[in-house]
C-alpha cells in the first residue's frame, strides 16, 4: 500500500464506559440489599450499610469527573504525513487539540504495542517522549510527534493494537488537563523508503538529552550531594495502584461482614462460614498491599561509589548498602504493568551472586533509563570535589 496523508481521531475511552457500568450496576445492587440489612438495625449495621454502597458512589463520581475531563477535548485529531505506519518505520505527525491550552507541565507522548483482547491483555512495548521546551504559559495548538517503530514488533491484528497517547497538565486546573489516545494503523515492514525522510519536528520543543535532568515524574525527587546525589521517591507515585487494592479490600471486607450478617454464622457451625472467611482473607491481603503502597517512601544515596537503599514503611525501615567494586552493571527491567502501562526497576547485576533490586513502581520510562544511568556513571566515577 502506498504511503498517503491522512487523519486519525481520538480514540473513545472503553475503560470510562466500563467504570460507569460498574458504578451504575453495583448501586442498583447494593442500595436495595443495604436498606434491607439497615432497616431493622443499629448505628453499626447502618455504617455497613454505607460502607457498602460507597464504592458505587466513587465509581459514578470518578466517572463524572473523567468524562467531563475527556469531554474538553474529545475531538483531538493526529495529522499524519504518511499512514499507514509499518514495522521499523517511524510514526510522525502532529496532534491537534480541539481546544487549545496553556503550557504548565511538560507535554508526555507515549507509543505502545498492546497484545490481547477484551481483558485478557498485555503491553509488550512502549517508548516514552518528554516535550519540555515551552515556558509556562505558552498557548499550546499543536503537538508534534515523531517516534520510531522497532521493526522487531508485530504488526497490528485482531489480537495486537499501536496507540499513540498524549498527556499533559493545563493551567485550566481541576477537570481541564488534556489527554487524548489514538489507535495508529500499523502495518508488517518493511517500511517505504520516503518515511526516512521525514523530519522529527520535536527536537525543537524538547531540551537537549545532556541538559534533560528533569524527571517526568514529580514525586521523584532528585538532589546532588558532594561525591553523588540522593534520590527520594513518594509515596504518591503508587497513589492510583495503592488506591485499587485498598478500595478492592475494603469493598471484600464489607461484603464478608454483610454475609456474615445475613447467614446468621453466630448460630451456625457450618460450611456457611467458609465464603465470608474467604472474601474477609482477600480482602485483608488487598488492604495490606494497598497500603503497603501507599506508604512506602524509598531513598537512595549514591555517593563515593556506595548505594544506601532504605524503604520506609510508617515506623518501620529496611536498609542496605551496595558497594560500586561488587557491581558489573545497572540495568532498567520491567516489573509489570498497570492496566496498558509498563512499570520499570533497576536493578544492579553483581560479580558474584544474585542481582539486587535498587528500586521499583517507575511508572516512565524516561526516569527509569535516566536514573540508571546517573547512577551508573556515580558508581563508576569517584567524584572529586
Amino acid at each position: 500500500m502506498k504511503p498517503f496523508a491522512g487523519q486519525i481521531r481520538e480514540k473513545t475511552s472503553s475503560e470510562l464506559t466500563l467504570l460507569w457500568i460498574v458504578g451504575v450496576v453495583w448501586l442498583v445492587i447494593s442500595f436495595p440489599a443495604s436498606v434491607t440489612v439497615a432497616r431493622d438495625g443499629d448505628a453499626w449495621m447502618w455504617g455497613l450499610a454505607i460502607a457498602f454502597t460507597l464504592p458505587g458512589i466513587v465509581a459514578m463520581g470518578v466517572g463524572v469527573y473523567l468524562s467531563w475531563a475527556h469531554s474538553r477535548h474529545k475531538r483531538s485529531l493526529f495529522d499524519s504525513p504518511m499512514l499507514p505506519m509499518y514495522c521499523g518505520g517511524v510514526v510522525a505527525g502532529t496532534i491537534r487539540p480541539a481546544q487549545k491550552f496553556a503550557y504548565k507541565n511538560p507535554i508526555h507522548l507515549r507509543l505502545r504495542c498492546i497484545f490481547g483482547a477484551n481483558e485478557q491483555t498485555k503491553l509488550v512495548w512502549q517508548n516514552d517522549l518528554l516535550l519540555d521546551q515551552f515556558d509556562a504559559g505558552t498557548e499550546i495548538k499543536e503537538i508534534p510527534v515523531y517516534f520510531r517503530i522497532p521493526p522487531t514488533e508485530p504488526p497490528i491484528s485482531t489480537s495486537c493494537k499501536w496507540e499513540l497517547v498524549a498527556q499533559s497538565k493545563t493551567q485550566q486546573g481541576w477537570g481541564g488537563h488534556f489527554s487524548a489516545t489514538f489507535e495508529l494503523p500499523v502495518r508488517a515492514g518493511p517500511p517505504p523508503q520516503e518515511v526516512f525522510d521525514l523530519p522529527d519536528e520535536t527536537v525543537k520543543c524538547r531540551k537537549p538529552a545532556e541538559s534533560q535532568s528533569d524527571l517526568m515524574s514529580r514525586h521523584i525527587q532528585l538532589s546532588p550531594l558532594p561525591g553523588g546525589f540522593r534520590v527520594d521517591m513518594s509515596p504518591r507515585r503508587n497513589l492510583i495502584l495503592g488506591s485499587a487494592f485498598a478500595g478492592m479490600g475494603m469493598l471484600f471486607l464489607a461484603v464478608a461482614a454483610t454475609l456474615l450478617c445475613w447467614l446468621d454464622v453466630a448460630c451456625d457451625n457450618g460450611p456457611r462460614w467458609l465464603i465470608p472467611i474467604l472474601f474477609g482473607a482477600f480482602g485483608a491481603v488487598a488492604v495490606w498491599l494497598g497500603m503497603r503502597w501507599l506508604l512506602l517512601r524509598t531513598t537512595i544515596i549514591v555517593q563515593d561509589r556506595v548505594i544506601s537503599i532504605e524503604n520506609r514503611i510508617g515506623l518501620g525501615s529496611r536498609r542496605r548498602k551496595i558497594h560500586g567494586a561488587d557491581i558489573t552493571d545497572i540495568t532498567t527491567e520491567i516489573e509489570g504493568s498497570l492496566q496498558d502501562r509498563l512499570i520499570y526497576k533497576i536493578k544492579a547485576k553483581r560479580i558474584k551472586g544474585r542481582s539486587v533490586r535498587i528500586c521499583g513502581m517507575i511508572y516512565d520510562l524516561h526516569d527509569a533509563e535516566w536514573l540508571a544511568n546517573e547512577m551508573k556513571k556515580a558508581v563508576q566515577i569517584r567524584f572529586v570535589q
